[in-house]
């Protein structure tokens, strides 16, 4: 699995002399080309589709929060997140990355309650998340290359769309996960209390492999072969599968990071000398509504 490799990135700090504490600023980094991210910052982070189809990225945060994000820049490939030092915020960091359709191709969260909005298409080659948290991750415009794999591990839910012919899937954790639009085959590894919902794109598509979990695999149409077996051994033990007439997605609202007091590094290369990093919610200057970063209204896909 691709992985971004900070200590050998050229570094571009966000840190803006001269703000007023509380006060908020924005900043925008433009790049010439990326097509990959990893988050491992304790914040959220929405991926956007570019109007003018240049690449960038875009910071609204204080003072705190700007002096210790780090954004690091791996030639031409992709980005990291990355926090370093102390910090308390108590207002909105709000992170964009906008790019042009049809060129992102990886997506990496690690280790933190980070949600992901990917709200633009992934390449029609391939497309790879990578979820290590606790974060919810929506895939909005699509999946729609040959080759796409998700592994999502926690408590946060998973609501993906797109076409691909070839798609991979591995869940652990107590989330929940709707997969919709996929066609040709459908592989499934699925070890979590959550369930797996699936709707395909058209009644050809195949879906196997194994559910391990207590959580269910439910599907509206296709062929669904996921086996129950609960030792993981080679016989079969039933069908995991429960056909639908439908596939419900309920609603998601995604909201920026606001309000966290955080201790030490959350480094992409893993923490500092100091020991694990923490990070705990503080009161958030800003009312509710003016935090919604994107909104999934419940639907019957």
């Amino acid at each position: 699995m691709q992985r971004l490799h900070l200590c050998t990135l050229a570094v571009v700090a966000l840190a803006s002399a001269g703000l007023v504490a509380g006060q908020t600023t924005s900043n925008t980094t433009y790049f010439t080309y990326f097509e990959s991210l990893s988050v491992c910052a304790p914040v959220s982070v929405l991926v956007n589709q570019s109007a003018d189809g240049k690449y960038s990225i875009t910071v609204d945060a204080d003072a705190a929060a700007n002096k210790a994000l780090v954004i690091s820049y791996q030639g031409g490939k992709g980005l990291g997140i990355e926090s370093l030092g102390d910090f308390n915020s108590s207002n909105p960091i709000k992170i964009t990355l906008s790019l042009p359709p049809g060129v992102f191709n990886y997506a990496e969260l690690d280790y933190t309650n980070s949600d992901l909005v990917i709200d633009n298409t992934f390449s029609k080659d391939k497309g790879e998340i990578a979820n290590n948290g606790d974060g919810t991750v929506i895939v909005n415009k699509g999946m729609d290359g040959s080759l796409n794999k998700v592994s999502i591990v926690g408590s946060g839910d998973l609501v993906m769309r797109g076409k691909g012919t070839y798609s991979e899937l591995f869940s652990d954790g107590s989330g929940n996960r709707y997969l919709s639009g996929l066609q040709g085959q459908i592989n499934i590894k699925h070890d979590g209390s959550g369930s797996v919902n699936v709707q395909p794109g058209t009644g050809y598509t195949n879906i196997g492999g194994v559910d391990t979990g207590t959580g269910s695999v439910s599907y509206t149409q296709g062929n669904c072969t996921v086996r129950k077996d609960p030792d993981a051994g080679p016989a079969m033990v039933g069908n995991a599968c429960t056909q639908v007439g439908s596939m419900s997605v309920p609603p998601q609202t995604i909201r920026w990071t606001c309000g966290i007091a955080v201790k030490g590094d959350y480094a992409c290369g893993g923490g500092g000398l100091g020991g694990p990093p923490s990070v705990t919610k503080i009161p958030c200057s800003a009312p509710q509504n003016s935090l919604t970063m994107f909104t999934l209204n419940t639907q019957t896909e």
